[in-house]
């Protein structure tokens, strides 16, 4: 149940989930026992007078496989006694609102990434989600570098087991060092939570979902070959990592197109990779599946960003592989010039500084400092990688 500031003209309600593709959990969204008008999926009319609106949620018990995290869905965990609430699938927010307070009520404890106070959490008035949590939680807590980070399992245990928390550990202090907090972020500001969930390996597929401070984080159940498996959970999370840390390291909104930032992301998922202590073979054979510097593109980053932008999500994929291809043949040749004294990781705080020009190259500060250190070799790459 929400309240709202009251109105004399009619406001629209917003569910943030179904505009990125995500399927909506609301179940009739009412005003004094009268069902909202829907003009559209994910947007519904709050009429003139009204301030108070309710809705239930369609909260599916976990599967015996698990759930997948990328559909950030609200789920019950039947065996643990536990909710997760996903926001962008279950909370309507009045479009245009600042940010607004959720009030948990209910038995156990309850986590979330954002406090506003003793049983409320901050939900953020846009961009990404959030995640909460609440009842039977097997929660723990890290102080790492700046920031401190909250954790809740499915199966403590088997995550523990993985390593998990002593691999993300080591992949946050990696990725804060290169991307530091702004000055600006207060401490209570500097606060994750991560939500372990696990997937059965016969599913086929292990996601991840970066919010603003929260994210879930999937890991397989049941593998074979469990240093493989830990390996791709671990470069999903420093994926969603990066995303996070990269947005918190700014002082302003800054405009990049997709291409870059799920290329930059999945690059360092990668790399963050050679922070682990996990065998190099199995290292070098998640990394060859992505990056492949002898493969010769069909098109340019450009040019896909912009079949991306009209409607075309299977050049999605192409992002991951050949943007990440590219950004891992910049930093090859940053080393190699520099006798490994300099890394992309040096250039990220100038590339994370300024706008991606209108087409969605990159910006021309940048490229001008790589071109001082890497003279032509850099136009070939750009060529190669981009079109341009």
């Amino acid at each position: 149940m929400t309240d709202f500031p009251a109105s004399t003209q009619d406001r629209v309600l917003r569910l943030h989930g179904v505009g990125r593709g995500l399927v909506s959990q609301l179940l009739v969204p009412q005003c004094a026992n009268q069902p909202l008008l829907s003009p559209k999926p994910g947007e519904w009319v709050l009429p003139a007078g009204c301030n108070k609106v309710s809705w239930g949620i369609d909260v599916q018990p976990v599967p015996g496989a698990g759930v997948d995290s990328s559909e950030q869905k609200s789920v019950y965990f039947q065996d643990k006694k536990w909710w997760l609430l996903s926001e962008p699938t279950s909370l309507l927010r009045l479009d245009g609102q600042a940010e607004d307070t959720l009030r948990i009520v209910g038995p156990g404890l309850q986590q979330g990434a954002m406090a506003a106070s003793a049983g409320q959490w901050r939900v953020p008035s846009e961009g990404a989600p959030e995640y909460y949590a609440f009842g039977n939680l097997a929660l723990s807590h890290q102080q790492l570098g700046p920031f401190s980070v909250d954790y809740v399992a499915d199966d403590a245990a088997g995550v523990a087991r993985l390593q998990l928390p002593v691999l993300h550990a080591k992949a946050l202090r990696y990725l804060a060092a290169i991307l530091p907090p702004a000055k600006s972020i207060s401490a209570k500001d500097r606060h994750l939570f991560v939500l372990w969930l696990g997937i059965d390996h016969q599913k086929g597929r292990a996601g991840g979902a970066a919010g603003h401070r929260s994210f879930l984080a999937n890991y397989i159940k049941g593998a074979e070959n469990t240093e493989a498996s830990t390996a791709l959970t671990l470069m999903i999370l420093a994926h969603e990592q990066f995303h996070q840390l990269a947005a918190m390291s700014l002082t302003h909104k800054v405009k990049s197109p997709t291409w870059a930032g799920e290329s930059l992301a999945h690059y360092y998922g990668l790399k963050t990779l050679a922070q682990s202590q996990l065998p190099e073979n199995v290292l070098a054979r998640l990394r060859g599946h992505f990056i492949q510097p002898g493969k010769v593109p069909e098109q340019g980053l450009l040019a896909l960003e912009r079949q991306y932008q009209q409607g075309d999500r299977s050049v999605y994929s192409l992002f991951y592989a050949q943007g990440a291809t590219f950004w891992a043949e910049v930093d090859r040749l940053l080393q190699s010039a520099s006798q490994n004294k300099r890394s992309l990781d040096d250039f990220l705080p100038l590339l994370l500084a300024h706008d991606f020009t209108q087409a969605g190259q990159l910006p021309p500060s940048f490229v001008s400092a790589l071109r001082q250190v890497l003279g032509g070799d850099l136009d070939t790459v750009l060529v190669k990688y981009l079109g341009q």
